[in-house]
């Protein structure tokens, strides 16, 4: 690739200012370069920009880059390009609607007016946090948001202590009779996250439930979960750890870091590794897991599909504090939303046939998201503070 014309062909193709013929020449130029070629082009434009302060994933960068290019393909839908700056990475985010859409947008940190078709009457909508209730043995209940740090409660001989937005528990003495069993469940607009008593971490997503037990003893270490949540669990080679999903599904665990996603509403359970191994019991079928790889369940299937680095780090976007927009459709999007920040999502006139490349940060008010959403041609109104109505 010659740099200099594909540089300067890139930089007209994203500020709108490219001729059709420079338009096929870019293509051209793009199909016919190798990946390092095109990160070593990209990396330099980076280099080169005084305000890109954190670095970019390249290979993300790319394929952002070719599906706007092959929109511009004979008999492809328009693409209308947002004049922006396009180098400026601080906190940026792609969205690309399948519409024909392209928008390339920044946020600089700083506080903004909510101007998302929202009346100025109706409050703005904070992201999600640090929010969890925990059900004891005996049915009682401990809202752990308003708790203070400190022991909380003492189960069949180990200690409950709250500790800067974690809950933990201590390993207790002696051998353990009958098991007891707590109940951690976050509600929608929250996230925790939990140690259990064999040192198993746990982070709990939005509208998600773990139950277990206080004590483990017995062959096995057994766990039952809905929702999303992630685990990093402690080896132990004589009592294996096995996670049971909403009932009809289970992970047993060889010492590992995974992740399960299994929303009810969702059509698939999905369960990505990270780390060791995991058994997937499905409806009577079962496969191992090697890093990298996830699998999906459904009533009718189980299979599985590698993801690589950036397919990881889109399952585990909700953990690191960002949603993951890429390659889902609106309503996907829109279930992410309304989880996080507790909303109900009604459709005017049908679901907008979009589909979406990119991210945004979870700590972001819902005036900002919709915002960055708005410009890919949809339109949302507040109604009733918690009621969200999604218009062609």
């Amino acid at each position: 690739m010659k740099n200099a014309i594909a540089r300067q062909l890139i930089e007209k193709y994203l500020n709108n200012t490219l001729s059709p013929e420079e338009r096929q020449q870019l293509l051209r130029m793009t199909e016919d370069a190798d990946d390092t070629a095109l990160q070593e082009l990209l990396s330099g434009m980076l280099a080169d920009d005084p305000a890109a302060d954190r670095p970019v994933d390249e290979e993300r960068l790319r394929h952002s880059l070719m599906k706007v290019l092959e929109a511009d393909k004979p008999g492809s839908r328009p693409v209308r390009v947002l004049k922006m700056p396009w180098l400026r990475y601080a906190a940026a985010v792609v969205l690309i609607a399948g519409a024909g859409t392209y928008v390339w947008l920044t946020n600089t940190g700083k506080p903004k007016p909510a101007v998302v078709n929202i009346p100025a009457s109706v409050n703005d909508i904070a992201p999600g946090g640090q929010k969890a209730v925990l059900t004891l043995a005996d049915g009682s209940t401990i809202l752990l948001d308003s708790a203070a740090n400190g022991r909380l409660a003492t189960q069949q001989g180990s200690q409950v202590m709250k500790k800067d937005g974690q809950l933990i528990y201590t390993p207790p003495g002696g051998e353990q009779g009958v098991l007891t069993y707590n109940t951690l469940r976050t509600p929608r607009g929250g996230m925790y996250q939990l140690s259990l008593p064999d040192g198993t971490k746990v982070w709990l997503n939005a509208a998600s439930a773990i139950s277990y037990p206080v004590a483990f003893s017995g062959k096995e270490r057994v766990v039952s979960m809905t929702g999303e949540a992630y685990f990093e669990v402690a080896p132990h080679a004589q009592m294996p750890f096995r996670v049971k999903v909403n009932e009809t599904n289970s992970v047993e665990v060889l010492g590992t870091h995974f992740n399960v996603k299994a929303y009810t509403e969702e059509e698939l359970i999905s369960t990505t590794l990270l780390e060791g191994a995991v058994r997937i019991a499905s409806n009577g079928k079962k496969v191992t897991l090697k890093p990298g790889q996830q699998a999906q369940a459904s009533v009718k299937q189980l299979s599985v599909k590698a993801l690589g680095r950036n397919g990881i780090s889109e399952a585990m976007a909700w953990k690191e504090g960002r949603f993951n927009f890429q390659d889902v459709n609106l309503q996907e999007i829109m279930r992410q939303l309304s989880r996080w920040y507790d909303i109900e999502v009604v459709y005017e006139k049908g679901i907008p046939d979009l589909e979406f490349i990119g991210g945004m940060e979870r700590s972001l008010p819902l005036s900002e998201v919709l915002k960055g959403l708005r410009m890919s041609g949809v339109n949302f109104r507040l109604e009733n503070g918690k009621r969200l109505i999604v218009s062609p």
